[in-house]
Order: C-alpha cells, then structure tokens, then sequence
C-alpha cells in the first residue's frame, strides 16, 4: 500500500537482495518475527523501486520525499 503506481519493475530483485543482505549485516535475525520484519521490509523496498524509473533504489520513505527521483535518476 505505497504511494504511486508501479513504473517499471527492474531492479526489484536486486533490491530484495540487497534490503535482505544489510538487514543481515545489521543484526542477523534468530527467531520468525524478526526474519520476517526483515523479509517484509525487503519486499517494501522493492516495491518502492518498482515505483522509479530504470531501477533507481528506493525506500517507502523515500517516496514521501516528493517526487524526487521517482520519474528516473
């Protein structure tokens, strides 16, 4: 439930794994909860590139920030 619509979806994947992988970095997590706060997030950020053009990384609170960035880099 992100603000705009969906542009183009490349770089989701890639945003999923890199969402996945710094959320590993910051604090491996051990119990369900926590490994699925982290797999939501990473799917809240690919959603959120999918909503730029030309898979420009994105964070939902990156779209509150205007449209800055969402139409290409």
């Amino acid at each position: 439930a992100l603000p705009g619509r969906l542009v183009d979806t490349v770089g989701a994947g890639d945003a999923t794994l890199a969402a996945v992988a710094g959320g590993l970095v910051a604090a491996a997590p051990q119990a369900a909860g926590e490994w699925d706060a982290l797999l939501r997030r990473a799917m809240d950020i690919a959603a959120a590139t999918c909503r730029a053009e030309g898979g420009l990384l994105r964070t939902p609170e990156s779209l509150a920030e205007s449209d800055r960035g969402v139409h290409g880099s």
